[in-house]
């Protein structure tokens, strides 16, 4: 928080005006996809399978931030390959702005799952077209 005292403009910067946030497209030897349902958060309860997501922190790399993501929600080991997509919106919490990063990673150790029982239900590795198959997504 500041407080400009003199009757000029200030010259500070706003505070930050972004969240960053990475969802994982995880593919493991097979060529399925990893797939979570959420314990809490804006998906709980809806029985929708939805890639690992979450919001980078303070000064951390997208690749750092997608793979530690992963890593957290599952206890799955993988390795950034690239951005696939992107999108910018206006309706993040707290009048922020949002952007959102789509990645391709790549398993580098498979094994059991180790979930974030506070955040995740369970995890499962699927064929992408079942995570397209859901409800919510357009079926052209």
């Amino acid at each position: 928080m500041t407080a400009w005292l003199p009757d000029t403009p200030s010259p500070l910067p706003p505070n930050p005006s972004h969240h960053v946030g990475v969802g994982a497209l995880c593919v493991n030897e097979k060529g399925d996809v990893l797939l979570v349902q959420e314990r809490s958060g804006p998906f709980a309860r809806k029985n929708l399978w939805k890639p690992p997501t979450g919001l980078l922190d303070t000064r951390e790399d997208i690749s750092d931030g997608v793979e530690r993501e992963v890593f957290e929600e599952t206890g799955i080991r993988a390795k950034f390959e690239k951005v696939l997509a992107f999108r910018h919106g206006h309706s993040a919490p707290w009048g922020k702005s949002d952007l959102y990063f789509i990645c391709l990673l790549r398993v580098r150790s498979p094994g059991a799952f180790k979930l974030q029982k506070n955040e995740i239900q369970q995890a499962k590795w699927a064929p992408f077209q079942e995570f397209l198959d859901q409800a919510p997504y357009p079926r052209d």
